[in-house]
This record gives C-alpha cells, structure tokens and sequence, in this order.
C-alpha cells in the first residue's frame, strides 16, 4: 500500500502529516460471530478510541508499518536529499523514543498484572499494556520505513503558501482541501490548526 507523507518545516522541528489507512470493515455479521472475535473487536475499538490521544508523530510513525511504498511530499525549499535526511533523522529519534518507552511500558504492565485478582477494571495494567503496544506499533512502522525500496520525492508548492499562513487558515483553504483530495488527508486542516 502506497502511503504519501508531507514534511511540513517548522520553527523548532518538522512536523510529519501521513495519509490515511483505510482498513477493510469485517464482512461477518455480528451474530455469527464467535466469543473470541466479538473479544477481540472491542479490544480493537478500545485501542481506536485511545489511540486518537496518542501523540500524532507516534501514530504517523504507527501508520508507516502498512507502507510498502512511501511518497514524501516536500516544499520546494528543501531539495529531496535534504527532505530523506529529515525524514531519516525523524526514524532515528523514533526508533530510540519508541523502543526506550515500550520496554518501560511492558514492565509496568507486567507489574499491573498482579493485581489482577483485585475486582474492578485493572487500569494498573490495561493502560501500560496499550502505550507499550502503541510503542512497539511506532518501532515496527519506523523499522519498515527503513526497509522500504520504493520511496519516492515530490515537490509540493502548496506547502510553502500553507506554511507562510499557519496563523490564518482561511486564507490558504483552497490549498488545503486540494492536498486534502489530492493526497488523501483527511485531517489535515484540523492538524494544522492545532500548531
């Protein structure tokens, strides 16, 4: 599957934009599922829902394990080699941010499970035990990310006009929604707003 990627330059650090995923809803009906399925979509409903807290770098770095190849959309500042080493500096501090934190998460999570025999929900667990998931999510997606033989450059002129108006969104709409229907990203105004 084929993911785009914008690096959009910031005053102390980019700030990486994926496209969306689109999974496949199960064609199954409800009731003819099994007790283990049904367990284990509300486990996948649970970890969607608590994965919208996530940091969204954790989660782009999540989303490029699907990738087999990779589109990097680049202002027409940056030359493609500078945009790869960027994005290779990004993987770097993924790799080192995700693979510190899921180790620590697991053994908290580890330590959580004793006190499963206590009623109730044990959050001393089931938190620690999705953050070090989602860790482990981020270091598949940057491991994959560098083993990726089909990543291509594009120079994308909007970006410099939509990175000039950061403050004033509305003047750069246009530019946004184009990208947004271009490139498939969907949440796109919505990430820049929150810079």
């Amino acid at each position: 599957m084929q993911l785009d990627l914008i690096i959009l330059e910031g005053d102390k650090k980019d700030l990486f934009i994926i496209s969306d995923v689109h999974h496949e809803a199960p064609t199954t009906d409800t009731a003819e599922e099994g007790f283990f399925t049904r367990v284990f979509h509300k486990v996948q409903q649970a970890y969607a829902a608590l994965e919208k807290r996530f940091d969204y770098q954790e989660n782009v770095c999540a989303t490029l394990r699907h990738a087999s190849e990779l589109l990097i959309l680049h202002s027409p500042d940056i030359d493609p080699d500078k945009a790869g080493e960027r994005f290779t500096r990004f993987l770097d501090r993924c790799q080192r941010k995700h693979s510190r934190w899921f180790w620590v998460d697991l053994v908290l999570a580890l330590l959580g499970s004793l006190l499963t025999p206590i009623p109730g929900p044990n959050v001393f667990f089931l938190y620690p035990a999705a953050r070090s998931l989602g860790h482990y999510f981020a270091l598949t997606g940057a491991r994959n990310a560098r083993q990726l033989e089909v990543v291509s450059y594009k120079m994308e002129s909007r970006l410099n006009r939509i990175r000039g108006n950061l403050n004033h969104l509305d003047k750069v709409g246009l530019e946004i929604e184009e990208l947004q229907e271009l490139y498939g990203f969907s949440k796109l105004r919505a990430l820049l707003e929150r810079l």
